[in-house]
């Protein structure tokens, strides 16, 4: 198996596949903005994590 794996590995990176993402950097923080709270609102850490924010 893990033969295998070396061998689709180094085939793969041969051919230097490129990784397609689904959304970019703004898109990501939109959707994932409950998990990556912004900073510049002045809520603290604390107070988000406590849900006070």
């Amino acid at each position: 198996m893990l033969q295998r794996i070396s061998v689709r590995q180094a085939q793969r990176n041969q051919v230097q596949t490129k990784i397609n993402w689904r959304f970019n950097t703004a898109d990501a923080r939109i959707k994932l903005k409950r998990l990556y709270p912004s900073f510049n609102s002045g809520v603290t850490v604390y107070q988000y994590r406590k849900g006070k924010a």
